[in-house]
């Protein structure tokens, strides 16, 4: 049973799924080389089908992961200054504003026909502004319908596939079968979360898992919801919305307990939580929360922000966790990335065991739809095929050592760097020891957000001024961004507080660290909390990664390394030996490593 699912919106993903297993999943912005690429991922779809070995003819069912999703909106996006003007639409800035703007900034070097697009953005404004719960009623001329057609036209015309073969399935039902069916719960009832900005109009919902069906027990309309204050909070702080919330997450340590405190009572009026639902400031905006808020500092506001969203996110999974009497969670959804709150979930005294599968925004929503098409066709056919966990994330492409030479030598790197073969384990470790920093592209590609391993920088995590180091050298984070470890799991006790054995194996839970873990993974741990956001590396998940990490351990003692994204700042995590050899030149990286051959800058 073959079943391509395709996420079309922000961050579009494709993914093939064969008699229920995820054999493949990608990004569109790892292959077209541009952040967060929206609309049709015609690239990672025929990735997907390579990596796959199956030709279109071959697909039993397309699935689309979120009924609705404007098509010229999107479209749109793809232009970085529309971007920027339509985040201030979408977030409610005053209509004659927006036009006023249009007309002084962009003039007529868009191609795209910027005046009809904010009329509409402006009727849509109109009416959220107008609606008693914030939940918009589309107007005629962008009908959800229209939008279906042209998405379901543009898979026929890549794929050539039957119309009736081409399935939809809504956002948050995408976000629900991605939290349980690639966690590894099975055996008892399992509460299943879903929370983000929204998506097919929902916020959030509230299910539970009974022998492999889910049943949807309570979903929310309203944007009165966290992840909507958070990107407006993150649109304030001149950040960009759907993509920094990050940022205002890792600043939010760095604010004094007095001020956040004295924040708190305004930011409770924007969201709270009644029962089941998340309910507020009905007129909350852009606009709003800034009045709100003027006057008061930067680093305060990300603190009261992320307080909120820990207090919100709390109670709504206590009122959850007792209406239905299920204590073990899986979460997803682009809320469910904030691996603080995640933190204070998994303490719950309520919350038997917590489980956040791998980079849970819409990215994932391509996994989730293929395992609820898979169930659906094989309840049709009446094939039983067995959902089966994501153990693991490498899902991408792997290149050969004959594609590696090829790239050195395309970019003449033997006339510049010394360039060692079939380096083993025990080499890198020793380097990392050196205290060099390395690019490592080895394996399979990481589906999803995170590194893990494959596509990562490592470096020694107990040298404190590494992080200074790799900021200058090539990732330019802000300077509050905390870096992660990627720990062995033999050695996770002896640097996190984890009382109940909380899985972490996708760096999506924050953790206490020890006393001893905050002193061998200073450089890898929240400089102000001293919190760890880990991979938790288990030897049969990615054996060569956890390799280096023991040898590492056998000269230093410690068994941790730094692992942080390899990509320049703005830019997609490398994919193939080009991007890893272009980003390493483009940078001050004191290593490249692709498979087993080391790359080092020639001295002098």
């Amino acid at each position: 049973m073959n079943i391509l699912a395709i996420h079309d919106g922000h961050n579009a993903t494709a993914c093939l799924m064969v008699d229920g297993e995820a054999v493949s999943s990608i990004s569109e912005e790892r292959l077209a080389r541009k952040k967060n690429m929206r609309g049709y991922p015609r690239r990672a779809v025929d990735e997907c089908l390579r990596l796959g070995g199956l030709s279109p003819r071959e697909i039993d069912r397309v699935v689309l992961a979120t009924k609705y999703i404007d098509v010229r909106l999107h479209e749109w996006l793809q232009d970085d200054t529309a971007r920027k003007l339509v985040c201030e639409a979408k977030y409610w800035r005053p209509v004659q504003g927006v036009h006023e703007y249009t007309n002084q900034v962009l003039g007529s070097t868009l191609t795209y026909p910027v005046a009809s697009f904010f009329a509409k953005a402006a009727s849509r404004i109109r009416q959220l502004k107008a609606s008693p719960n914030g939940h918009s009623t589309r107007p005629e001329s962008l009908s959800p319908e229209d939008d279906l057609d042209v998405r379901i036209k543009r898979v026929r015309a890549h794929l050539d596939v039957a119309e009736e073969r081409v399935m939809t399935c809504d956002h948050h039902t995408s976000h629900a079968y991605y939290a349980y069916f690639a966690s590894p719960f099975r055996d008892v009832d399992t509460l299943v979360l879903t929370c983000d900005g929204f998506g097919d109009e929902l916020n959030s919902t509230i299910s539970v898992a009974r022998r492999d069906r889910i049943e949807r027990i309570h979903s929310q309309l309203s944007r009165s919801a966290i992840g909507w204050l958070y990107s407006n909070v993150t649109l304030l702080m001149g950040m960009t919305p759907d993509e920094h919330e990050y940022k205002v997450m890792g600043l939010a340590p760095y604010s004094a307990s007095e001020p956040v405190q004295d924040l708190m009572p305004a930011f409770r009026e924007f969201v709270q939580v009644e029962d089941l639902n998340f309910v507020g400031e009905v007129s909350l905006s852009y606009e709003s929360l800034r009045e709100a808020l003027e006057g008061y500092r930067f680093d305060h506001i990300a603190g009261a922000t992320q307080k909120l969203a820990e207090e919100v996110l709390i109670q709504w999974v206590r009122n959850a966790v007792r209406q239905t009497g299920v204590g073990r969670v899986v979460f997803s959804g682009g809320v469910a990335m904030n691996v603080k709150a995640n933190m204070m979930i998994s303490s719950l005294p309520e919350v038997d065991d917590l489980y956040v599968c791998a980079s849970g925004g819409d990215e994932s929503t391509a996994i989730g739809a293929a395992y609820w098409a898979t169930e659906r066709l094989q309840e049709s056919e009446g094939s039983p095929v067995e959902l089966q966990p994501l153990t693991g994330v490498y899902l991408g492409p792997a290149y050969s050592n004959q594609q590696i030479a090829e790239a050195i030598e395309q970019h003449h790197l033997r006339e510049m760097c010394e360039i060692t073969p079939s380096v083993d384990a025990a080499f890198i470790a020793g380097r990392l020891a050196a205290g060099q920093s390395i690019g490592r592209l080895a394996g399979r590609m990481e589906f999803g957000a995170r590194a893990l391993g494959n596509r990562s920088i490592l470096a020694d995590p107990s040298r404190s001024d590494i992080v200074r180091t790799i900021n200058e050298q090539i990732k330019l984070r802000d300077f509050w961004m905390p870096f992660a470890p990627a720990i062995l799991a033999e050695r996770a006790d002896d640097y996190l507080i984890n009382p109940k054995g909380v899985r972490s194996p996708f760096m999506t839970l924050a953790f206490e660290t020890t006393a001893l873990g905050r002193v061998h993974l200073i450089a890898a741990i929240h400089p102000v909390d001293s919190t760890a956001r880990p991979q938790i590396v288990e030897r049969l998940a990615n054996p060569e990664f956890w390799e280096i990490i023991k040898e590492f351990e056998k000269i230093t003692g410690i068994g941790a390394i730094l692992n942080t994204s390899f990509n320049l700042h703005g830019s997609p995590i490398v994919c193939s030996p080009d991007d890893a050899i272009r980003t390493f030149l483009s940078s001050r990286l004191d290593a490249l490593l692709l498979e087993d051959t080391f790359i080092s800058r020639r001295l002098g």
